[in-house]
């Protein structure tokens, strides 16, 4: 059943109590790869990078959860155009609750353990002074020049050297005099 259906019939029918109508089913378990998708869902999408530190959008996880909740374990569906809306109109008329306080505790607290667990794990990977090191000493060496830009300059060097006329440049002329024991 489309969320929106359930607002219409909340209005026409005024259902107080959503917990005697038949119209929501709520499973109060899902097969263990369910469980991951969702995890692996709301972790990939509440994850941010600011300034190549990463972060966790608290807001964004909550609302990834409480959505994949109600997607897996509920007859309940989110349109593509008013999900949010329909998220508010869940948690505005104690539904979000009602679907999160039938959900087997086991279950719900290994999913949201799980995510908490994941997101500190890969903030922490991912923000730590090794792996910033790493980076760092990695844009370091993209920046070295290859053998051939090497060879390169190597070879350009040697000409302007050739090139240099040392009795215009007193200075470097007295250096080479006392390099080769002239003075």
């Amino acid at each position: 059943m489309l969320i929106a259906e359930l607002k219409e019939k909340k209005e026409v029918e005024n259902i107080k109590d959503f917990k005697t109508t038949t119209y929501i089913q709520i499973k109060s378990w899902i097969s263990f790869a369910k469980k991951q998708l969702i995890c692996e869902n709301v972790v990939d999408n509440c994850l941010e990078y600011d300034d190549d530190i990463l972060l966790c959008n608290y807001f964004t996880k909550k609302l990834l959860l409480d959505m994949s909740l109600v997607t897996f374990y509920t007859n309940l569906e989110f349109s593509d155009d008013n999900s949010l809306e329909e998220y508010d109109f869940l948690c505005e008329n104690g539904i979000m609750k009602y679907i999160i306080e039938e959900i087997d505790r086991e279950e719900y607290w290994f999913i949201t353990e799980t995510i908490d667990e994941i997101v500190e794990q890969k903030i922490k990977i991912h923000n730590s002074i090794e792996n910033m090191i790493n980076k760092g000493i990695n844009v370091l060496i993209q920046k070295f020049p290859t053998n051939k830009e090497l060879k390169s300059l190597i070879k350009s060097t040697i000409k302007d050297i050739n090139k240099l006329d040392v009795d215009k440049l007193p200075m470097v002329k007295q250096l080479l005099d006392v390099a080769q024991g002239k003075l």
